[in-house]
């Protein structure tokens, strides 16, 4: 593989809108460094965080107004990246400027373009209006993960591992043994699992409020290269009552080894946040080990190793070709 590891043409979570105010923040993306902050009309702001004179981080220098001033030298830029002043000249070159991505904000979420700006496709941002849908309730965070994005994305591709896992909260048996029915939807991978006449997990049997036996539900949608929304719900046999989550995960790559994965859980029913809060963190945290375990088996593998593949992992399979195309598209795999 050569070239870029990651498509650059797509929409990526940059932050929380929250994170975003008048301070300036740094953050790494895609392996490029990134300043944010809001201007004094409420727009989020994105430029790269090197300011073009000497690379020093604009994020570690000031506000003047809606304009960024480098602690080093003194450029000043504006909220699109022009340079507005250079202290020991009058003539600012049009070259002279901080790279402006396109961000938007939708749902709590501020989504960035770090490709091709004339190619940023609003349409294109996925739906997750139940971060902020008051019919709904939730929790979410944030975690920094020290493994590949790739390894992240197979891991919510193939959900079988809830049962080994995860067995003593959201895991059982039958979801590794449930048949996987994978599609491509365009740019979309859809993995569903329909399990029939079963036990709730023990966290979902003290949550959900629901007798058992019941039939569950699990589609999985994977909109490639980095976000994706598990849709899940299940119906008690004994009384007909049905509860629904959706879990929505913002895959972001950091740099080649380091991801920054945005999360948020949100259900039909009432539930005890505060519970749910710490109860989501500890799955997360079991997740985050196996993944950074991988990471060190995969960087340290020999080349020429064989990866075996199961009939459970059909969405990875598809979800890996899907990224690949969007990479080989831009240039990136030769």
């Amino acid at each position: 593989m050569s070239g870029l590891p990651y498509p650059r043409n797509a929409w990526y979570v940059a932050a929380w809108s929250h994170e975003i105010g008048q301070a300036l923040i740094e953050r790494w993306l895609l392996d490029e460094p990134v300043v944010m902050y809001r201007t004094s009309a409420g727009k989020a702001v994105a430029l790269g965080n090197r300011c073009p004179h000497r690379r020093y981080p604009l994020s570690r220098g000031c506000r003047r107004g809606d304009n960024v001033e480098c602690a080093y030298h003194g450029f000043t830029f504006d909220p699109e990246g022009a340079c507005v002043l250079i202290p020991s000249q009058e003539h600012i070159p049009d070259a002279v400027r901080a790279r402006s991505y396109p961000l938007v904000e939708r749902s709590r979420w501020a989504w960035i373009w770090m490709g091709d700006p004339a190619l940023a496709d609003e349409s294109l941002i996925p739906d997750c209006h139940w971060l902020d849908d008051p019919d709904w309730h939730g929790v979410f965070g944030t975690m920094h993960i020290n493994c590949r994005y790739e390894l992240m994305n197979d891991n919510l591709l193939d959900l079988s591992h809830l049962a080994f896992l995860h067995a003593d909260t959201i895991g059982a048996g039958y979801i590794a043994e449930a048949r996987v029915q994978a599609e491509v939807d365009g740019r979309v991978v859809r993995v569903r699992r329909v399990m029939e006449n079963v036990d709730l997990p023990p966290l979902h049997a003290k949550t959900m409020g629901l007798q058992s036996p019941v039939d569950r539900w699990q589609i999985e949608e994977f909109f490639a290269p980095n976000y994706h929304l598990v849709s899940s719900g299940s119906r008690s046999r004994v009384d007909g009552k049905t509860a629904e989550s959706r879990v929505m995960n913002g895959i972001t790559p950091a740099t080649r080894m380091t991801t920054t994965y945005f999360w948020g859980v949100y259900f039909s029913y009432d539930i005890d946040l505060k519970a749910m809060q710490a109860a989501q963190e500890h799955l997360l945290r079991q997740d985050a080990d196996v993944l950074e375990a991988q990471e060190i088996m995969v960087a340290t593998d020999s080349p020429d190793a064989v990866e075996y593949n199961a009939t459970a992992d059909a969405g990875v399979v598809q979800g890996r070709r899907k990224v690949q195309e969007m990479i080989r598209a831009e240039g990136g795999l030769s």
